[in-house]
């Protein structure tokens, strides 16, 4: 509670509260109340609220309650009432009035074929030469 590490790692549940750590690995629930950090890693769900990491990768459900993540993956994304998503990887996404996500699993996987295309265009056009 109130502090900042360099990471937490841990077998079983973790929860921070007031606190921040560059990484946290969870074996199974992560709760973070009022804290963030850089990475984020949980074998089971993970509830954020009034908080925020860069990446988050969770085995169960995310849920984030005033808070969010530039990138999440999950097998289910809850993201509540003034939270916020950059890139969120899962194949349920849930928006309460009020939530933002910039790009869902539809619009990355579009994303990812144009890509794709345009490379193996100018990789083959390279090739003929």
């Amino acid at each position: 509670e109130q502090g900042a590490v360099g990471a937490v790692v841990a077998r079983a549940n973790v929860t921070v509260t007031q606190a921040g750590a560059r990484t946290l690995i969870a074996g199974e629930r992560l709760e973070v109340h009022q804290g963030g950090g850089a990475m984020l890693l949980s074998g089971g769900p993970v509830e954020v609220t009034m908080g925020g990491f860069g990446t988050a990768l969770a085995a169960g459900g995310m849920r984030f309650e005033r808070g969010g993540a530039m990138v999440a993956i999950a097998p289910s994304i809850d993201v509540g009432e003034n939270s916020g998503v950059g890139i969120a990887l899962t194949p349920r996404l849930n928006l309460a009035p009020g939530a933002r996500v910039v790009l869902g699993l539809r619009e990355a996987a579009v994303i990812g074929a144009v890509a794709g295309g345009v490379i193996g265009t100018i990789i083959a056009l390279l090739r003929r030469r």
